[in-house]
């Protein structure tokens, strides 16, 4: 078996960088052999199984046939890191989002499971606290706007940390509020830094990570995918206590961030537009789903806070 001198956190990030994050089955490779010797017996085929099988395809796939190939590439990760003034997380580290745990217990969900590392900038130290996930239109209403900030005052006022996706609209919207309340914020990018996917200001991400810290599956410069997308949607559900879902597009109920909630047990507020038909479909999608619509911004940071139990508005 070729010997691979690296800790575990590099390894964990070459895992990533060669078969894409939180497969489940990797996850448990990972913790019953240790991430050198996963990459050690890939490069041996000294594993069997589905799960070994997808180590040795992305180590072919990304042209890894030695250990000194795995040596190098580890380098180019943590030159790429330092570039973005990026840290590697893993799940030892103290800053780790202990809520991530939940996603193996639920592998059910796309096959996910926990993360093996993430990358982040900024500095959180929130865990403690109460977090929602802020999530809806990248396209938004101004009603939908101004429910957004009215209800991330209040949160603010309560000590509740947002966790958002750093994309246009009410997410932006929540994050710029937060930040004007001298809160922490969180969020949970689709790509790794510098190649994150459309409708993602970099502007706003340097302003999170300067408020709180922005996390992401992949490492740095490597592109978003569709398949990124649905895991970091998986990320935003886990890392969240209860979710606001503000004037949510057609279909969110069928995507991963709404089936990773459900699976998760996560409470889910829906926010429609009053009376516009098409800002109201995806709403009404995820009430006859479970989700508690609640039309008031106060009323729903309330709930969200556990300050008192709602009842359908």
């Amino acid at each position: 078996m070729d010997h691979i001198e690296l800790d575990d956190g590099d390894a964990r990030a070459v895992l990533t960088a060669v078969t894409g994050p939180g497969h489940a089955a990797i996850g448990d490779l990972i913790r019953a052999h240790g991430a050198p010797d996963v990459l050690a017996l890939g490069l041996t085929g000294g594993l069997s199984g589905r799960p070994a099988a997808q180590v040795a395809a992305g180590l072919a796939r990304t042209g890894i046939s030695s250990a000194d190939d795995v040596h190098r590439l580890a380098e180019r990760l943590q030159a790429t890191a330092k570039e973005h003034r990026a840290r590697l997380l893993t799940p030892d580290d103290e800053a780790w989002p202990r809520s991530l745990s939940e996603l193996h217990a639920h592998p059910s969900t796309a096959n996910w499971g926990e993360p093996w590392c993430l990358w982040v900038q900024g500095v959180d130290a929130s865990h403690h606290r109460p977090r929602s996930a802020v999530v809806g239109n990248d396209w938004p209403s101004t009603w939908a706007k101004q429910f957004t900030r009215d209800l991330t005052a209040r949160l603010s006022e309560h000590g509740v940390t947002v966790v958002c996706s750093a994309r246009l609209g009410v997410a932006a919207e929540a994050a710029a509020e937060a930040i004007a309340h001298r809160r922490t914020v969180n969020a949970v990018v689709a790509g790794g830094f510098g190649q994150t996917s459309q409708g993602v200001d970099p502007h706003l991400i340097e302003q999170i990570a300067a408020h709180g810290a922005v996390y992401a599956s992949l490492p740095p410069h490597t592109p978003a995918s569709a398949a990124n997308a649905g895991y970091r949607d998986a990320l935003l559900a886990a890392m969240s206590g209860p979710i606001a879902a503000i004037e949510v597009p057609s279909g969110s109920a069928k995507r991963p961030l709404f089936t990773t909630a459900k699976a998760l047990d996560r409470a889910v507020y829906s926010a429609g537009h009053p009376y516009l038909i098409t800002k109201r479909v995806g709403n009404a999608a995820l009430e006859s789903e479970g989700a508690l619509a609640i039309s008031d911004p106060a009323v729903m940071a309330d709930a969200i806070a556990g300050i008192e139990t709602p009842t359908d508005q």
